[in-house]
C-alpha cells in the first residue's frame, strides 16, 4: 500500500497562493497533507506575453478560454508523472486529453457545471456555444475517475443531467476561511444588515439588494444597511437612506462587521457554492439569498436564513422586514446556524470525504481486480 500522491492542478493561479480561488486549492493542500497524503500545487497558468498574446488573437472570450484551455492540457500532459498520483482538477479546462499513464487518476472538484450556469443570467453564451461547452464538460466528467463537488445541488445537476453514475459522484463542502467567529452574547436589536462583494457587484445582487433595502427601510427606519465594495459604488450605495459605505477594508475589521451584523444579505443571480454564506454562519450571522444553487442546502431549506423565490426589491423588502420582525427568532437562527456549519463545514472534513470516496472506490475495484492499487490515509 502506497500513499497518494495528490497534486492540485490550476490555471487561474498558484496553487499554493491562499489567495487563488478564495483560498480552496492551498486549503485543500494544507488539509490532505494534514491527513497523511503527499499534496502539491501545480499552476498552469502562463506568463504575461502568452496571456496578452491570446487577447490580441481571440476578442471573444469563451474562444480565448478554449485556446488557454489546449494549452494547459498540453503542459500537463507534458509534464508526466510517477507512482501513485492523483491529479486534482478545479477546473474541466485542464482536464487532460489523449491517453493516460498508468497509475495516475485524475479527479475533479467542481463548484458549478456549464448546465445550471447557463440556466441563470450569469451566462453570456449563446445556444450553439451553451451547447458546445456542455458537451465538451459531459466527455470531462465522464472521463474522470471521480467528480467532487462543494454542493449536493452539483452533485444531483453532474448525476442527472450528464448521465454520471452515483457512485462516481460525491459532495465534500469546503471549508472556510481564517474569520473568528464570535463565542458570547450577540445582540441582533441593532438590526444591522451586512452585504460584501469584492467584485462582481450587480452579480452578486448589490444593486437588487440596494432597492429592496430602500423599501423596506421606509416601512421599518430601523434598518440599517452595511454594503463593502469596491470605490465605483460609494455614491449609489449614499443615496440609499439608512446605508453605510465601506471598502477596501482590512481583514480585522472585515471580521468585525460579520460577528457584529444581525443579518448577511447577498441575493446573488448566481453563486454556486457562497463560501461568504458559510463564513457569515459561523459568525452567527444568518444569511438571505435566493432560493438556488447550494444556499438551500446551507441554511437548510431556510432553518438558518431567508431565501427569496424572485429576483425582485418588493421580495427583498419583505424578507427583510420579516427577517426583524422577530428579533428573538433571529438570534435563534444564527446559534443553529453556527452550530450546523460548525459540525459540518471544515477543510479536514473535505479532504476526509475525498481520501474516504477513493479508498472506497479503490477498494470495489480490488474486489474485482488484484492488480488494482490503493490510497493510504491516516485518520
Amino acid at each position: 500500500m502506497r500513499v497518494a500522491t495528490f497534486v492540485i492542478v490550476s490555471n487561474v493561479g498558484d496553487p499554493t497562493n491562499p489567495r487563488t480561488w478564495s483560498g480552496t486549492p492551498s486549503n485543500l493542500i494544507a488539509a490532505l497533507n494534514r491527513r497523511g497524503c503527499r499534496a502539491i500545487g501545480l499552476d498552469l497558468t502562463f506568463g504575461r506575453f502568452v496571456r496578452s498574446v491570446l487577447w490580441r488573437l481571440y476578442e471573444k472570450d469563451y474562444r480565448r478560454s478554449r485556446l488557454n484551455s489546449l494549452l494547459c492540457r498540453l503542459r500537463l500532459w507534458l509534464r508526466g508523472a510517477t507512482g501513485k498520483t492523483i491529479f486534482l482538477h478545479i477546473s474541466t479546462t485542464t482536464f487532460p486529453f489523449g491517453n493516460r499513464r498508468t497509475g495516475v487518476q485524475h479527479i475533479l472538484f467542481l463548484d458549478s457545471t456549464v448546465h445550471l450556469e447557463s440556466l441563470y443570467t450569469i451566462c453570456k453564451l449563446n445556444d450553439a456555444q451553451t451547447k458546445k461547452n456542455e458537451a465538451g464538460e459531459q466527455r470531462v466528467v465522464a472521463a474522470a475517475d471521480h467528480v467532487f463537488t462543494t454542493s449536493e445541488r452539483v452533485r444531483q445537476d453532474i448525476v442527472e443531467y450528464y448521465s454520471i453514475p452515483p457512485e462516481r459522484v460525491t459532495a465534500v463542502g469546503t471549508g472556510m476561511g481564517n474569520v473568528r467567529c464570535i463565542e458570547g452574547e450577540k445582540p441582533y436589536s441593532s438590526c444591522t444588515t451586512l452585504f460584501v462583494a469584492k467584485d462582481r457587484f450587480e452579480e452578486k445582487g448589490g444593486l437588487l439588494l440596494l432597492e429592496g433595502f430602500r423599501l423596506a427601510q421606509a416601512s421599518d427606519p430601523r434598518l440599517k444597511l452595511i454594503v463593502v465594495a469596491p470605490e465605483p459604488y460609494r455614491e449609489v450605495a449614499e443615496s440609499v437612506p439608512g446605508v453605510a459605505f465601506k471598502t477596501a477594508l482590512p481583514w480585522n475589521e472585515l471580521e468585525t462587521l460579520f460577528n457584529e451584523a444581525s443579518l448577511f444579505a447577498m441575493p446573488a443571480l448566481y453563486e454556486p457554492w457562497g463560501l461568504v454564506y458559510v463564513e457569515a454562519l459561523a459568525c452567527r450571522t444568518p444569511v438571505l439569498g435566493m432560493n438556488r444553487n447550494a444556499l438551500p442546502e446551507l441554511t437548510q431549506n431556510g432553518e438558518y436564513g431567508f431565501l427569496l423565490d424572485e429576483a425582485t426589491p418588493s421580495c427583498v423588502a419583505a424578507k427583510l422586514l420579516n427577517a426583524y420582525s422577530d428579533i428573538d427568532r433571529l438570534a435563534a437562527m444564527g446559534y443553529r446556524g453556527q452550530q450546523y456549519v460548525r459540525s459540518r463545514y471544515s477543510w479536514d472534513l473535505t479532504a476526509a470525504r475525498i481520501t474516504d470516496a477513493l479508498v472506497a472506490s479503490d477498494s470495489a475495484e480490488e474486489s474485482s481486480s488484484s492488480t488494482s492499487g490503493s490510497i493510504r490515509t491516516e485518520v
